[in-house]
């Protein structure tokens, strides 16, 4: 740990393991049948991430917060690798977790650090190396589109704290285009919604005589959502 002056900096930390040997098993099997790849091994541990001002108090805290979580801090390029896959809540956003868990580090005194944040790295060794289009159907197996996000690089932990502008909501022009507006941002979005939902969606719209938001239908799918 450097820069103990202040400065922001991120630790990184693995931990226990995300999923039971069970549940691992089961992923295996669906991912192999599903993306057509044959995985030897497929490993899942939580890693955590803290945003910190490094102050020489909060150095001597750092043990007993990684204890809570029983993690250990790791050197950020460890993540990954050719064989690893890093999910974390998607970027520009803050989980459910981290609001918690920060909330209950700063109740107990952990005052120097600005955010805790959780993800899952995935490690698994396959017969032969995947093409970049098995890795992307891999990537998309472990991980919930619309909550989660893959980095790819040490460069691009920091923006797991990073909060994104508010941007002008987008309107899906269904009065112009139809239902066939709604299927573009359907596929656009990953929202997976079926044909008759997208009917009901085009319906609506006539009968109320307005387009929807890309938001609105965001929401539409997660009410519908079977999860």
């Amino acid at each position: 740990m450097q820069n103990a002056g202040g400065d922001l900096q991120v630790l990184c930390a693995k931990g226990a393991p995300a999923l039971s040997t069970f549940k691992l098993s089961q992923l295996q099997t669906s991912i192999d049948e599903l993306a057509g790849l044959s995985l030897q091994s497929l490993q899942s541990r939580f890693c955590y991430f803290l945003s910190t001002d490094l102050s020489s108090e909060l150095q001597n805290q750092i043990d007993d917060i990684l204890g809570l979580v029983e993690a250990e801090l790791v050197q950020k390029s460890a993540l990954f690798s050719d064989s690893s896959i890093l999910v974390l809540p998607r970027l520009g956003t803050t989980s459910p977790w981290s609001t918690k868990a920060t909330e209950i580090l700063h109740r107990c005194g952990f005052v120097g650090v600005g955010r805790i944040e959780r993800g899952i790295v995935w490690n698994f060794q396959a017969d032969q190396a995947l093409s970049d289009s098995q890795r992307r159907q891999f990537e998309l197996l472990l991980m919930d589109r619309m909550t989660e996000s893959v980095i790819f690089s040490a460069d691009q932990i920091p923006l797991i704290f990073k909060h994104s502008s508010r941007k002008q909501t987008t309107a899906i022009n269904v009065m112009d285009d139809g239902v066939e507006a709604l299927r573009s941002a359907n596929r656009k979005m990953g929202l997976a919604l079926s044909e008759s939902e997208l009917e009901y969606l085009n319906h609506w719209c006539v009968k109320e005589g307005r387009n929807p938001t890309e938001t609105e239908l965001m929401m539409f799918s997660q009410v519908n959502s079977e999860h």
